[in-house]
């Protein structure tokens, strides 16, 4: 089974039993919407997409993305923006690391590159968790760029199995992030 699906059905889970419940009380989703969002992405993981013969679609990359970009709209344009670049420049610095040869600490590098943007945004849910589901999918559009660079031809894989499950990593984790930092806030208020 694909780390991405096994997270989905323990996410699933945990928003049935009401685990979740702050969480999904910070994000305003409702337990049901959640859960019916994991099942589409689960299915629409199965049927990966050629639409010509170099260029492959993950169409459960595509659903997450256009559902947290329709969630994260109401944040203002500018904001919004400022993720995607962010996504964007993460995804190339890692494309880069990746290629490199330090192999001891490649790492931790992906992990700060990875790790930076979230933090920044930290109080912008919606804009952390679609900044997280857009870095995996610009990192492989930058490795299709330096395949074409270097070979001359290349086949575009955007949402293979890896960077799905990297991405729904990194949306669960930008979410505990945003909560965590919300937690923090509330308690710091109660304290003054």
């Amino acid at each position: 089974m694909q780390f991405a699906v096994a997270l989905l059905i323990c996410v699933i889970i945990l928003s049935m039993t009401d685990v979740l419940e702050g969480p999904l009380r910070f994000l305003s989703v409702n337990k049901w919407v959640l859960s019916a969002a994991c099942a589409i992405l689960i299915a629409a993981n199965a049927f990966p997409v050629r639409l010509f013969a170099e260029f492959i679609l993950n169409p459960a990359a595509l659903i997450a993305v256009i559902m947290l970009a329709s969630l994260s709209a109401f944040s203002g344009f500018l904001i919004t923006l400022a993720g995607v670049l962010c996504a964007i420049l993460s995804g190339i610095i890692i494309s880069f690391i990746d290629r490199s040869s330090m192999d001891i600490i490649k790492g931790l590098w992906i992990f700060i590159v990875v790790i930076f943007p979230l933090v920044s945004f930290s109080r912008l849910p919606y804009i952390v968790m679609l900044c997280g589901a857009l870095i995996p999918l610009f990192t492989d559009i930058a490795d299709a760029a330096h395949e074409l660079a270097t070979c001359g031809y290349t086949i575009v894989q955007l949402g293979t199995s890896l960077s799905f499950d990297a991405l729904v990593t990194i949306v669960i984790l930008s979410a505990g992030i945003s909560y965590t930092a919300h937690l923090i806030d509330t308690r710091q208020r109660r304290i003054e």
